[in-house]
């Protein structure tokens, strides 16, 4: 492999802690083993749900991270000590464009000043930006057409959470998106994403390099599922993208026909969520007892946690078939088999049927995912452990060595 040095965009980035962190951590952690020095362009911390110091500790001493001052709500709600607008106000401001392409905007232009500052320090070889925020590629581009530096542009979803057509009512506000999306799949070097699906709507010619799981974090996290609860654990965000209530309405299925599952079955949830949210919705299906919330954990507790599951919970709603969430991978290193409410056919549910990792379900039919759950609880009770496929070709590592097989190949062609 070449030697150098590369550029890395990423608005979320260590200290802030959760999913939309982890790949490019990762991939700061692992890039420098395949023989690339690291600088990391991000952003000054921001009001943020959740912090992570350990990312940040186990980063290579090699690795410089710059951060830039920013325009944008986190910014600056973090600099004036004020509260950010409530989810649904939030939402709206999204849904209607009034921040496009996205809240980040008031980014661009400190990051960029920053990032002409790096640059003429180090000699950069590459740049990679990341989204979301879509911000993080204008900044990429803006720095190919100023430097002549072939760019790599990452994207861990299509826009943000949603496609621009299931996040925007306005077609004209869908039409600029999709065009965007569509100026970067022409204008960078590479378009890379986390699975065909996603790079797909932005170059034909797009690179899938799935995510991974840490081997550092999966030999610390491992341990024996309680023998005392049937433990149905999720890790991440709760949302209408990842809804809950289909494990819910499948726990209501199995324990009207089933006691010693009614007595046992136990759910846990890992992360910043809103509990009493999560609560009204069990109680509708006479689960409020049976509900934990254990609070934001850092990435390493919550593996920990998680390894005592009897099962590991995986949702996506129907019309994102594209969406695979980042710790999908995660839970197939650890010992519990997954159950998924998922769209039939999609990302999730080919990853797990490919990798033998659990049992997938259509998200619509809360019967076949009741007869999945039942089956993975008889798995349970007679103490059998499940056995999944070889997963080396899903680790963090291996992701970092086809990002820089990815950089030797741009940079040869340039």
């Amino acid at each position: 492999m070449m030697a150098g040095t590369a550029l890395v965009i990423a608005y979320y980035f260590p200290p802030l802690g959760m999913g939309g962190v982890q790949r490019m951590a990762k991939l700061v952690k692992y890039l420098p083993k395949c023989g690339y020095d690291v600088l990391v362009l991000t952003v000054k911390p921001i009001r943020y749900p959740a912090q992570d110091e350990f990312l940040l500790r186990e980063l290579p001493a090699t690795v410089k991270v710059y951060r830039s001052g920013s325009h944008d709500p986190a910014r600056l709600a973090h600099l004036f000590h004020i509260p950010i607008g409530s989810g649904a106000m939030a939402s709206m401001a999204k849904n209607k464009g009034l921040f496009w392409p996205d809240a980040k905007i008031g980014w661009k232009g400190p990051a960029l000043v920053l990032a002409r500052e790096i640059i003429d320090w180090h000699p950069v070889d590459i740049i990679l930006s990341s989204s979301p925020p879509i911000t993080g590629h204008l900044i990429g581009m803006a720095l190919k057409e100023r430097y002549g530096l072939p760019w790599v542009a990452d994207f861990r979803d299509i826009w943000e959470m949603r496609p621009p057509e299931k996040r925007y009512a306005d077609p004209r506000i869908i039409e600029k998106s999709n065009a965007l999306l569509q100026k970067i799949g022409r204008t960078a070097d590479a378009v890379t994403a986390v699975n065909a699906s996603v790079g797909k709507r932005v170059s034909s010619q797009a690179i899938a390099i799935m995510g991974g799981f840490d081997p550092a974090d999966s030999s610390k996290s491992h341990g024996d599922p309680s023998r005392d609860t049937f433990t149905l654990t999720h890790m991440g965000t709760v949302s209408e993208v990842t809804p809950m209530t289909p494990f819910f309405a499948a726990a209501q299925i199995i324990a009207a026909r089933n006691n010693t599952f009614a007595e046992k079955v136990r759910f846990v949830f890992i992360g910043e969520l809103d509990g009493g949210r999560i609560r009204q919705q069990a109680a509708a299906y006479g689960l409020a007892d049976r509900i934990h919330l254990t609070g934001y954990l850092s990435h390493a507790d919550a593996l920990r946690e998680a390894s005592r599951a009897g099962a590991l919970l995986i949702s996506v709603a129907d019309g994102f078939p594209e969406t695979l969430p980042g710790k999908i991978f995660d839970c197939l290193a650890l010992p519990a088999p997954l159950l998924a409410a998922v769209p039939f056919g999609g990302e999730p549910e080919k990853l797990i049927a490919s990798t033998h990792g659990g049992f997938s379900a259509d998200i619509n039919h809360p019967e076949v995912l009741a007869d999945r759950m039942e089956a993975l609880f008889v798995e349970w009770m007679a103490g059998k452990r499940w056995v999944k496929n070889d997963l080396s070709g899903y680790t963090r590592p291996a992701m970092a060595a086809e990002f820089a097989r990815l950089f030797d190949e741009v940079r040869g062609n340039g």
